[in-house]
């Protein structure tokens, strides 16, 4: 007889938890009932990503109830110690957005009982305090970056990916010119990065080091941006210069062009102070990732079909969809509320409009907004849910029924007419009329006015009443 023996892994679990936030968010969208949503969870995963200490652990040891760990969303510490760990500790603190701090050693010997002793020193000393630096020197800023997290940017010094003559296409970023780069280090790990402006005291993304793909905004270096008197901007200022190293292709001087981050893409070349500035009348856009820099052109708007320049493109649909041009922009879009609550341009034909503001019709429950039994939308804290169909609070075809305290059809329920008050489940008491023979109902807490026996004139109704028999 053989024996099925057990073997952890480590990937799979990580698969889980992650799919299990997913399902969170999901239900927190989709969901009707408030008890399931756990808005406060995806606010904490929104905000912060794990700490990347615990997909570490995970790969070494089965945490000891991976669902709970889950819901505590443990990440970087950012309110106090950066080298301590945050979690919500229960609920009620998710609702009330409260944070306990611990440390890594603390937290970890906790959820991976079964860890050794050196796994867990050498966990606290890979993720303990992060330090912090600014480089102005290029030579140490392209060994920063290439030892840094991953980026369209980041590739040998040497490589054929883009055409310059005098090296990494970060060269434009010339110290001399007020640039710089921010780095958090971890022990000997570059963990994020960030271009600097001296001159503006801004930066406009930050990096991450994430070893499976992507890299995200690293919050810990940005918080530490911030306490410097750094700003985050949406994009670089125009009039910002970059060095200008020309090389040659098809027989004419190009410019050495990074990829920039942000919103202002476009370069003019000052052949004077061999200088490129960031310009929104500039003849080159740095939108590539091979070292190049591509001449704006002119093209068509998918929309209209009139031809516009690129710089006349507004982007759609959170950046899914066609960019189109301004004129499309001001009489054909909206600018609405959508996907995870953020705003962009969609087409008229699909958004709705509720008190003047317009959403995202395939995100409406993400931001409030349901549809209504009859096809128009509202605000959620406007309208009842009964039956899985929505009525304002006002709508004349419900009502709030005095035996359950909810709503309920006004069809589906029975009033009484002494008090006015609406009953669903309670059963009425039938009396009479003695003058028209007309059934009257009330509610059996009302039937002590009456004799069961003797007709009872009732000013209330104006009416002379008598209990049916058997009723």
């Amino acid at each position: 007889m053989s024996t099925y023996k057990y073997e952890y892994d480590g990937r799979t679990r990580w698969d889980w938890m992650m799919a299990l936030a997913e399902t969170i968010q999901r239900i927190s969208y989709f969901s009707n009932n408030t008890e399931h949503q756990r808005e406060w969870h995806v606010r904490e995963q929104r905000r912060y990503n794990m700490h990347p200490v615990i997909q570490k652990a995970v790969m070494l040891a089965p945490p000891l109830d991976w669902h709970n760990l889950v819901l505590e969303w443990p990440h970087i510490s950012i309110s106090s110690d950066t080298s301590k760990i945050a979690y919500t500790r229960n609920e009620q603190h998710g609702i009330d957005d409260r944070q306990t701090a611990t440390s890594v050693g603390k937290y970890i010997t906790r959820h991976f009982p079964t860890l050794r002793d050196h796994q867990v020193r050498d966990l606290c000393g890979m993720y303990g305090a992060s330090t912090f630096k600014i480089s102005h020197s290029m030579e140490e800023m392209i060994d920063l970056l290439q030892r840094g997290p991953r980026s369209c940017m980041v590739f040998d010094d040497n490589a054929d990916d883009y055409m310059a003559d005098e090296g990494h296409p970060y060269r434009v970023y010339d110290p001399a010119l007020g640039w710089g780069l921010a780095v958090r280090i971890m022990g000997c790990s570059i963990d994020g990065r960030a271009l600097v402006n001296e001159k503006s005291k801004s930066f406009v993304r930050s990096y991450r080091r994430n070893e499976g793909g992507y890299s995200g905004a690293d919050e810990e270096l940005q918080s530490w941006l911030t306490d410097q008197g750094y700003r985050h901007r949406g994009g670089w200022d125009l009039g910002t210069r970059l060095r200008y190293i020309p090389f040659k292709k098809y027989g004419q001087d190009m410019p050495t062009a990074p990829y920039i981050d942000g919103q202002n893409r476009q370069v003019s070349v000052d052949e004077y102070t061999k200088t490129l500035i960031i310009d929104d009348d500039g003849n080159w856009c740095c939108d590539l990732t091979n070292g190049e820099a591509q001449e704006v052109s002119m093209c068509r708007c998918p929309d209209c079909n009139d031809t516009v320049d690129e710089d006349d493109l507004n982007s759609t649909y959170d950046g899914n969809g066609d960019a189109v041009c301004n004129s499309c922009i001001e009489n054909e879009y909206y600018y609405a509320h959508g996907r995870n609550g953020y705003e962009y341009y969609i087409h008229g034909n699909d958004m709705v409009e509720v008190n003047g503001n317009y959403y995202h019709n395939d995100y409406i429950y993400q931001n409030g907004i349901v549809e209504l039994y009859d096809g128009d939308y509202a605000e959620l804290d406007d309208t009842v849910c009964i039956d899985g169909d929505y009525y304002m609070h006002d709508d004349e075809r419900i009502v709030n029924c005095e035996d359950t305290g909810e709503y309920a059809l006004i069809d589906d329920c029975w009033q009484c007419r002494i008090s006015g008050n609406w009953y669903i489940h309670d059963e009425p008491v039938r009396l009479c009329d003695i003058s028209t023979q007309d059934e009257i109902t009330i509610h059996e807490d009302e039937v002590h006015r009456y004799e069961s026996d003797i007709a009872s004139y009732d000013p209330i109704i104006d009416a002379c009443l008598f209990q049916i028999e058997g009723a």
